[in-house]
């Protein structure tokens, strides 16, 4: 089956040299004819690239058009995304109080008034005036709401607030990163990678890989590194009667359902620390060089800190947290894999440069997202610490001027860190104290687990600092002169 062209090719060439067709011989003949044919053959493949190369051109020239169109609108909102992540990172670091609820709050009832006679009156009208009394008296006897009830509402109230709040704003921050960067990574996806649609499988990656990083630390976490079991690991033992005591009699101060068990930690590294997330398995576990270190009442003062923590379920959110901060670290894994693999495939140029766009956008966003969760994790527990320093001042009386004490003796210890540290020092953040040297920049302060001992001896005993820097001024020949002055009016001239 021949085209028209080809039908118009052939009749042009028999035209063009009739007398030569007509004597050649008949072999030579075939030989043209088949010259011919591989010429038209040869047209017509020309012709089909040129067509394809065209088609290819003008997809090319579209596809380049749309994405011109939509960046401009991306790295706009991009760069807002960014913009509203830094502000709400330098929030959260800069007033950490803000994880903390407020201390109370309060219903307050009507309180009916009483009947009060302004004047004595006798006879009838005194009567008729006993007898109103008695009618309003009894009209105000109806109570709808008790005080009793209201105050039961309001404890009830200020209990789930305090339990609650912190837990749900700490998802809600843990949310609202992962939502960041998985706009991040549409937009860098819909930007640069090639459209929409590879931008959504970004985003679905990064949540997949965060969702499910946070849900098997979680679950790890919580199913064996249990409060005993966890002390039982450092080579724990049960507490001596002295310290049991502290922690029993706290404990009900306190006004915990369960009282938690006392440990001892065999090591001279004077520390201690609370752990167990679930109800009614909770630990305080104190070390033996804490013990032969303090007074009684310095130890007292310790022991409630860390019942403050279990108070406030800083045992429980301290492992929430740390989970939701391996989840986003789990996204800079899924990255490296993607970036590591891309040499194991060679059979598609394409696959192989989108999976390495990918790897290094999932790299990239997982850093920026695992840093700022672990700013936002390491603001959380110094707020916790000096929410369990104000538990103790409450809980010990002195409470403030003994844990300062008790502070300053464990930041001046020269025991190494032996059964704490190793294995253990993931658990460092729990401790008591966490910073083996004081650290003054600001920096070091901002990257620490723990508010350094001269700020929280400061907020313990606010006074200190002032008898510390407070000198006597020099007196001066005219200050000299005024207190005479002075003296003598005071005595009198005569």
């Amino acid at each position: 089956r021949h085209s028209p062209h080809d039908t118009r090719l052939a009749m042009s060439m028999n035209a063009a040299q009739p007398e030569v067709m007509d004597v050649l011989p008949h072999g030579r003949a075939l030989s043209a004819a088949k010259t011919a044919g591989e010429l038209r053959r040869a047209e017509r493949l020309r012709l089909r690239r040129e067509a394809k190369v065209a088609e290819r051109s003008a997809k090319a020239a579209k596809a380049a058009g749309t994405r011109n169109a939509t960046r401009a609108t991306h790295d706009i909102a991009l760069r807002r995304l960014v913009f509203v992540v830094c502000l709400q990172l330098g929030h959260a670091i800069i007033l950490p109080s803000s994880v903390r609820p407020p201390s109370s709050i309060k219903l307050r009832s009507a309180k009916p008034k009483q009947y009060q006679p302004t004047r004595q009156e006798d006879g009838h009208g005194g009567a008729q005036q006993h007898d109103d009394h008695i009618v309003a008296t009894a009209r105000q006897d109806r109570v709808l709401v008790a005080q009793s009830q209201i105050d039961g509402l309001n404890d009830q109230i200020v209990t789930t607030y305090r339990k609650w709040a912190p837990v749900v704003t700490q998802w809600a921050t843990f949310g609202g990163i992962s939502a960041a960067g998985a706009g991040a990574m549409y937009l860098g996806g819909a930007t640069w990678l090639g459209g929409p649609a590879i931008g959504v499988k970004a985003a679905k990656m990064y949540l997949t890989a965060t969702a499910s990083g946070t849900a098997w630390t979680l679950g790890f976490t919580g199913l064996f590194n249990g409060g005993e079991r966890t002390v039982k690991s450092m080579g724990g033992t049960v507490a001596p009667p002295k310290v049991a005591n502290l922690v029993t009699s706290t404990a009900v101060k306190a006004g915990l359902e369960e009282v938690p068990t006392a440990w001892l930690i065999p090591t001279d590294e004077p520390n201690a620390f609370a752990a167990g997330s679930w109800p009614g398995h909770g630990v305080v576990a104190v070390t033996q060089g804490l013990v032969d270190t303090l007074t009684t009442n310095e130890l007292h003062a310790v022991i409630a800190h860390e019942i403050g923590h279990i108070s406030h379920h800083d045992c429980g959110r301290a492992i929430q947290t740390a989970s939701m901060v391996a989840g986003l670290r789990s996204t800079m894994r899924v990255g490296w894999q993607l970036l590591e693999g891309k040499s194991s495939s060679k059979s598609n140029q394409d696959d192989e440069d989108s999976s390495v766009a990918v790897g290094l956008l999932m790299v990239g966003v997982g850093s920026v997202s695992y840093a700022g969760s672990s700013l936002l994790r390491l603001s959380s527990s110094r707020a916790a610490e000096f929410a369990a320093d104000a538990a103790a001042k409450e809980l010990v009386p002195n409470g403030g001027q003994h844990l300062a004490s008790a502070l300053e003796k464990i930041e001046g210890h020269t025991a190494s860190r032996d059964t704490l540290g190793g294995a253990n020092s993931h658990l460092s953040h729990m401790y008591i104290a966490n910073n083996v040297k004081p650290r003054k920049s600001w920096g070091a302060a901002l990257f620490s687990t723990h508010p350094s001992t001269a700020d929280r001896v400061a907020y313990l005993v606010p006074t200190a600092e002032v008898r510390e820097e407070a000198e006597p001024a020099p007196i001066t020949a005219f200050a000299r002169l005024g207190n005479e002055v002075a003296e003598v009016l005071e005595e009198g001239l005569w």
